[in-house]
């Protein structure tokens, strides 16, 4: 007996979906994270996908502050960076890239990812950590820049940069990592413009009333009212 009809038909499936952020890649990547007495203008950062990298102007933070911004370009499944100037001796910089590098599938990014070389002999691995709030409202500030700068001076922050610097997460919290031993000003700062300097007419501001001195161990829960 013979039975006619048409098949039920159904997408074909791919398997199950892509979760997972692209990994760091240790054999690809030179020179290799933590290196020391790097005295190159390039490194190559690898990863076990191919990869997206968005935003770099302006979501990629060198600390300590560079005048010249480096160029980012994604070869496949590596990010080359190329520093335009050349970099201080005896100095830890870390390259924040925050969110920015993502898999070119299912745009899976690397959360807060960095990577970190000295042109000295070691690394430096002092912290500073604390919280910022609105003094009004006593509540956490989001998205502030937190800054240490090697002037002491009053004005420092018009027109200067600072020399490491992050910003606060939704909690109002800031942790600033491989910090050179030494006394620094510390200042917050709501940078409208983007500049990374403090305008008074548009720009909100906050700093301890004494320096502080990073030696030794990891400071703590400083606190400063925005």
């Amino acid at each position: 007996m013979l039975i006619s009809g048409c098949a039920q038909q159904s997408a074909l499936s791919g398997g199950e979906k892509d979760v997972t952020p692209p990994g760091y890649s240790v054999e690809t990547t030179f020179p290799e994270y933590g290196a020391t007495n790097f005295t190159s203008n390039r490194i190559e950062i690898g990863f076990d996908e191919f990869i997206n990298l968005k935003n770099s102007g302006k979501d990629v933070v060198v600390t300590p502050f560079l005048s010249k911004q480096p160029t980012y370009e994604v070869r496949g499944k590596k990010v080359v960076v190329r520093f335009l100037e050349e970099l201080d001796e005896n100095t830890t910089y870390t390259l924040n890239f925050g969110n920015s590098i993502s898999d070119i599938t299912e745009g899976n990014k690397i959360a807060n990812f960095s990577y970190v070389f000295s042109t000295g002999d070691v690394l430096d691995s002092l912290k500073l950590s604390g919280e910022v709030y609105n003094a009004f409202t006593k509540k956490p500030v989001e998205g502030t820049v937190v800054g240490l700068y090697n002037s002491l001076s009053d004005s420092v922050a018009i027109h200067e940069k600072p020399y490491y610097f992050t910003t606060t997460d939704a909690r109002g919290r800031f942790n600033l990592q491989n910090i050179k031993e030494g006394e620094y000003q510390l200042i917050a700062l709501n940078d409208k413009n983007n500049n990374l300097k403090y305008d008074c007419y548009t720009d909100e501001i906050a700093f301890l009333d004494s320096a502080v001195n990073i030696v030794y161990d990891t400071l703590k829960n400083i606190r400063i009212l925005n």
